[in-house]
């Protein structure tokens, strides 16, 4: 029996949908809605495919299109606050600054992640410099959110193309990041440099008790510096480079020194009195031969004091080092007093004490006599 939404005369309803025989389906369904209809010519039941009308097709675009422009407008507003920092020499890693009166910030990132730093600073008799103060590693955040990174006290976030540095204590906004380039790479430069030639100080004074290399001589070696002004990445390459080579000659000097004064240190009490003197001589010049020297004559002025004003003589370029190198207990000065020959030299040496202990006593007269003449000046007006 006929189904009688099926028209099998061939002639096209004005609402319906000819099929792929000579009926039509009835206006009462929408074609797209149907899962089902009949051989038109049999009148058999099987499963058709219908298209879609034009105007479905036209709403799907609108919407595709609308979608795709909103994520292209979003990426394109993060590639365009990232862009200039990646141009910068470092390849793949970007520098920016923010400078505020809470200090100076420099943020360091990847596509991958980054480190934020704010800077302090080092104010020493031997020099001034900046140290890297506060540090926290940033993790790439994915997604279009307003974090693009995030550490565990420091985000960086993007608002109208431009990147922010958000920090505790700081505006809810942050500071405004900019690119950093030439001069502004200094300061980061100069932390790195002085904050990694402290560590290494502090390696090689623990594992050379004797040489006591100081701190200081790491703003001397700054300025002795080419090229401070370079992209961050290459100046920590070409840093560890420096200091690396700078440590190991160290090292091939103290394990020289060690070497040749640990023999003298245990036999120096029955050491005879030409092998002591040649083997010092071969220490060489310089502060850092000027305290293994020191140690051996310290050892000298306790165990063997009758060689302590020998040696003054013998080597008198070094004749203060002596001086200051001996123990100052009263048994030990008791000893060099009693030492036979050379009394000119024990006479200066003894002078010499004598005013190492008279200037803190000078020190405090000076203040007291500073202090009564700025009462007197007070008084008399």
């Amino acid at each position: 029996m006929d189904n009688p939404a099926i028209k099998h005369d061939g002639s096209a309803s004005p609402a319906g949908i000819t099929c792929k025989g000579s009926g039509t389906v009835g206006r009462s369904q929408p074609a797209h809605d149907l899962c089902s209809s009949y051989d038109c010519a049999g009148g058999k039941r099987q499963s058709l495919r219908f298209l879609p009308d034009k105007a479905s097709l036209q709403r799907k675009a609108r919407v595709t299109t609308a979608g795709t422009a909103t994520y292209l407008c979003t990426l394109l507003l993060f590639c365009c606050a990232l862009f200039p920092a990646f141009g910068q020499d470092g390849g793949t890693e970007t520098v920016l600054v923010a400078r505020s009166k809470a200090g100076l910030f420099y943020v360091l990132l990847t596509p991958s992640g980054g480190m934020a730093y704010k800077l302090g600073r080092y104010w020493d008799k031997g020099g001034t410099g900046y140290s890297l103060a506060h540090s926290d590693t940033l993790t790439r955040q994915p997604g279009a959110s307003g974090v693009l990174y995030l550490g565990k006290n420091r985000n960086i976030t993007s608002n109208g193309g431009s990147l922010y540095l958000v920090v505790p204590g700081g505006p809810a906004a942050g500071y405004k990041l900019d690119t950093a380039s030439g001069a502004a790479f200094i300061p980061l430069n100069n932390a790195y440099y002085l904050g990694r030639f402290f560590a290494l100080c502090d390696t090689l004074n623990r594992s050379y008790p004797v040489l006591r290399y100081s701190y200081r001589h790491g703003y001397a070696s700054w300025n002795t510096l080419d090229r401070q002004a370079i992209h961050p990445a290459a100046f920590r390459d070409r840093a560890d480079r420096r200091l690396q080579a700078l440590g190991d000659s160290i090292r091939r000097t103290q394990d020289r020194y060690t070497a040749l004064t640990g023999p003298l240190m245990r036999t120096i009490g029955s050491i005879a009195y030409p092998e002591l003197k040649d083997s010092l001589s071969l220490l060489g010049e310089g502060p850092t031969a000027d305290g293994y020297y020191g140690a051996v004559v310290r050892a000298v002025s306790l165990q063997r004091p009758e060689f302590f004003f020998r040696l003054a003589e013998d080597h008198p370029d070094r004749k203060d080092v002596i001086f200051n190198a001996a123990d100052n207990s009263r048994a030990v000065l008791a000893g060099l007093r009693a030492a036979e020959g050379r009394p000119d030299l024990r006479k200066e040496f003894f002078k010499s004490k004598r005013f190492e202990k008279s200037i803190p006593f000078r020190v405090i007269g000076t203040y007291a006599a500073f202090a009564g003449w700025i009462t007197f000046l007070i008084v008399r007006q």
